[in-house]
């Protein structure tokens, strides 16, 4: 009760003494793209994406999203929102509210301040393109998928017997997406009914991977071809056995080892142990399994097997890269970004105690990026300040 009683006089002392920030969090959050003509009917399809570049999480209560659809144009109050730190949320009306011609988009905070708006944006093609934001600018087109990997999301609906809408798909909000192998119907027809009582039974709301078909990944309607899994079984193979296409062709690309790992804890930090599992790793190959694992952990260190551990010696983002290797020699590898977390032992008295917080208070607003000050910076967020004080009582008594 001491240590939780300092903190909350120091955060008290703190919050008086300290000089404002000149950044607000709002100015991490933006549009990052939308679709005002989604495949099929817009109702209840069309969809905004929120992009929080920000290094804390951003409550979005009392915001809004205002277009100008209609006469007086339409307002989208959000309530119980919020975007994790460097995360994506896709936003849904069940009415339509995206005009698809010159349609204008704001964001505004809970003042009623606007926080960021869109070009006027016109899309008239009925399908799976939708408007991005770049470096470059406001772009339009499909987005492109990186080759060998896996996207997790929602089949929320199903439009015929070969096609379901999955959302969310990387960047977009909502996608259609074709059965790779599975043929095409008559509309209505008995195949057809009965193809979509299959698909619904299996797989209609549920969460879901779709593995995009890496040498073709768009029909000649712009739908994304790929296999979906559901709980590790694959549904397109699932029809195809029940007559309702044709084996899919395997050319020798497909049969290259798929890298994928996690790592843990959520939030790893300096000296402490991150362990790393490579078992969602998969192959198409049956014959061929995966047999070798190499670990780069982007600080000049390597490991290897199926399951790895590393202890970090300094904060800051490592690029985690991991090659496997199947039995028929094929390799592949896939990269991903980790960021590390200075240590909450900031006496090194083994555990997380008043001191800690007594250490932070006594280097309040140093550079955090000198050392030995950037050790102090437990968020990351470039400053030494109350929110390192909070995180440390959050803490209390680990290790």
């Amino acid at each position: 009760m001491s240590g939780l009683r300092l903190l909350f006089c120091l955060c008290l002392l703190l919050l008086f003494i300290s000089p404002a920030r000149s950044s607000s969090s709002s100015t991490s959050v933006y549009i990052l793209g939308l679709d005002q003509n989604p495949p099929g009917r817009d109702a209840g399809r069309e969809w905004v994406a929120i992009c929080n570049s920000g290094e804390r999480e951003i409550k979005l209560e009392g915001w809004s999203l205002w277009t100008n659809y209609g006469r007086r144009g339409k307002e989208i109050y959000l309530h119980e929102v919020s975007i994790p730190p460097r995360g994506i949320r896709f936003f849904f009306h069940s009415r339509r509210w995206l005009k698809n011609e010159k349609m204008i988009l704001i964001l505004r905070d809970e003042r009623g301040f606007e926080i960021d708006r869109s070009p006027e944006l016109t899309d008239e093609k009925n399908d799976n393109r939708f408007w991005m934001r770049t470096n470059e600018g406001w772009i339009f087109g499909l987005q492109e998928f990186e080759p060998g990997g896996r996207w997790k999301g929602e089949v929320k609906e199903i439009i015929s017997g070969n096609t379901i809408l999955f959302s969310p798909l990387r960047k977009a909000g909502l996608q259609a997406v074709r059965l790779a192998g599975v043929e095409e119907f008559e509309p209505d027809s008995p195949e057809e009914e009965k193809a979509i009582e299959i698909i619904r039974e299996l797989c209609e709301g549920r969460e879901a991977e779709i593995d995009v078909d890496d040498e073709r990944p768009y029909d000649e309607d712009n739908r994304v071809r790929a296999v979906i899994f559901i709980e590790g079984s694959n549904l397109n193979l699932k029809l195809i056995e029940r007559g309702f296409g044709s084996p899919l062709p395997q050319p020798p690309s497909k049969f290259i080892p798929y890298p994928d790992f996690t790592f843990s804890p959520e939030i790893p930090r300096v000296g402490r142990k991150v362990s790393f599992d490579a078992s969602p790793s998969w192959t198409l190959d049956p014959s061929a399994p995966i047999i070798f694992w190499r670990w780069d952990f982007g600080d000049g260190t390597s490991g290897e097997g199926e399951k790895a551990f590393h202890l970090f010696d300094a904060p800051g983002k490592y690029r985690i890269e991991l090659q496997v290797e199947d039995a028929g020699g094929r390799k592949n590898k896939r990269i991903k970004e980790l960021r590390v977390f200075p240590d909450l032992d900031l006496n090194k008295n083994g555990r997380v105690e008043s001191g800690d917080l007594v250490v932070i208070a006594r280097n309040f607003n140093s550079p955090s990026t000198t050392p030995p000050f950037d050790l102090l910076d437990l968020n990351l967020d470039g400053f030494i300040d109350i929110y390192d004080l909070v995180i440390l009582g959050e803490n209390f008594g680990i290790y």
